[in-house]
């Protein structure tokens, strides 16, 4: 097996994307406020700039999935409801 195919990881869902954008969020807001040299500070806050805005996209994509979902459902049993 080679190196690449080892490395390749499996495709994580939309809540472990969000779980790791929460944590680097977290993790910006720490250098923020902890480092004293600002030009990290200036990078942290353009990270958490960008890792703010990846959250919220996400956050509305799960929230759209759950609806899509239970739209879904109340569709196929409606159908189902029809037939008989």
């Amino acid at each position: 097996m080679s190196w690449k195919k080892k490395r390749i990881r499996k495709t994580g869902s939309l809540t472990d994307l969000q779980k790791k954008t929460w944590q680097a969020i977290i993790e910006c807001e720490r250098i923020i406020i902890d480092d004293g040299k600002d030009y990290s500070k200036l990078q942290a806050i353009h990270a958490l700039n960008s890792s703010v805005k990846a959250f919220i996209s996400l956050k509305e994509i799960t929230e759209f999935e759950q609806r899509l979902t239970a739209l879904e459902e109340k569709v196929n049993q409606s159908e189902n409801e029809k037939t008989y």
